[in-house]
């Protein structure tokens, strides 16, 4: 049961919360200790757990860091108050790193900042939801420049908000327990911003102080305006480059720009391709997800990159020609991958190839005409898979395709999901 005030309070400038009344379990997994440090203390991953030597080894000089940078006896051993303190709720960012606090210390441009409360847990009564925060934010008014007032609506420095899972950040929350939120460091756009995890039961008048040490950031992710040379998203000839399933989001790109439409957003979060990828090209011809393996593979011309959360996987890009495309297909247009028969479609010109990723091959008897199997559907700038159904967008427009009755069911315009 978390305590929002305190939370707040801790969250808003670094963030590494623990949760106040925790029951500590006896159970010393050995697995749950390597994890723990390899997330929060830079563990190697290949690491085995343990050594002959008690006092001695990569694991136990991580416990002896862990232990010294919370301020417990250093020890070296998984004594009661260590494993007590790893089992406690957590923000879910590194406790070391190469970084101070975030990288070039960034600071707010301004004293005077506006904070919005996007939505609300209903574990609390909304009036307890902004008390917390005011009482919190008063706080930091005693003791820094900064002032703070509340805006109701439209655009605030802070916005804070009230998610589970994937939701929009690709920082995903672990559910009840463990991970209780993160915030952005000072900025424009998503930076300054607050998140807690819906799955913890929020209650108030709890007392006590949690022990806190100082975090690291969160991955920084950059919000844009729209404005001269961006596209826009109501705008009723918009047609996309790809599009892609992510971690539960649905990615628009279009351009060196790409929509973000979460199921817990009240709009679409807008933001630069470089900002999350910065290796990646813009102009993207073609984008999908594998979701057994958590991967995001996009394609520009003859070259593709597989991607894992903010990470271009290492011996990326690799030549289209290597999945098993002829020498004469230069670019795809568009693909999707199918997570319940793990078969991914390939689509070019008015053609597509289908691709088994259990085996790694692309099938026999392709390619085929689009047409044939997929009636109606004629020249595809992107594609997508949701809810059974196929997404087919073509300029301005896009094609709802029912696989079962091999029949585009309905015709939409390709920014309806961007709520246009």
């Amino acid at each position: 049961m978390e305590h929002l005030a305190v939370l707040v309070l801790l969250c808003l400038p670094v963030c590494s919360a623990y949760r106040l009344n925790g029951a500590v379990s006896k159970d010393s997994d050995t697995d749950f200790v390597k994890q723990y440090l390899e997330k929060y203390y830079k563990l190697a991953k290949e690491t085995k757990p343990f050594v002959r030597r008690r006092d001695h080894g990569p694991v136990v000089e991580k416990i002896r860091e862990m232990q010294k940078f919370l301020g417990l006896e250093v020890t070296g051993k998984l004594d009661t108050d260590t494993l007590e303190m790893m089992r406690k709720p957590r923000c879910g960012v590194p406790d070391v790193g190469d970084f101070t606090t975030f990288p070039g210390m960034p600071k707010w441009r301004k004293t005077h900042l506006t904070y919005r409360i996007i939505n609300y847990t209903l574990d609390l009564p909304r009036d307890a939801v902004d008390s917390a925060i005011e009482k919190a934010l008063s706080l930091w008014q005693e003791v820094t420049p900064l002032t703070f007032s509340r805006a109701d609506e439209g655009e605030a420095d802070i916005k804070i908000s009230f998610a589970v899972r994937d939701h929009g950040d690709f920082s995903p929350f672990d559910g009840p327990g463990n991970v209780l939120g993160h915030a952005y460091r000072p900025g424009p756009g998503i930076y300054g911003n607050v998140h807690f995890d819906d799955d913890e039961l929020w209650v108030e008048n709890q007392s006590g102080s949690p022990p806190v040490s100082p975090g690291g950031p969160v991955v920084p992710t950059e919000s844009v305006t729209s404005g001269p040379g961006t596209p826009a998203a109501c705008d009723p000839a918009l047609s996309f480059d790809a599009v892609s399933t992510l971690r539960g989001e649905i990615l628009f790109f279009k351009d060196r720009y790409f929509w973000c439409r979460s199921h817990w957003s009240l709009e679409p979060e807008f933001h630069l391709i470089s900002t999350f990828w910065p290796s990646l090209p813009s102009d993207l011809d073609a984008a999908y997800e594998v979701t057994s393996k958590d991967t995001l593979f996009v394609f520009k011309g003859n070259q593709f990159w597989a991607v894992r959360g903010t990470e271009v996987v290492a011996g990326y890009p690799k030549g289209i020609h290597t999945l098993g495309f002829p020498a004469t297909v230069g670019k795809i247009d568009a693909a999707f991958s199918d997570k319940e028969k793990k078969k991914t479609y390939f689509f070019v010109g008015d053609k597509y190839w289908r691709f088994d990723e259990n085996s790694q091959s692309m099938e026999q008897g392709f390619p085929r005409l689009t047409a044939d199997d997929f009636p109606g559907v004629v020249g595809v700038d992107a594609v997508f898979q949701h809810f059974g159904f196929f997404y087919f967008f073509r300029g301005p427009l896009q094609f709802a395709f029912d696989p079962n009755a091999r029949m585009i069911t309905h015709t939409l315009k390709s920014n309806s999901w961007l709520y246009c």
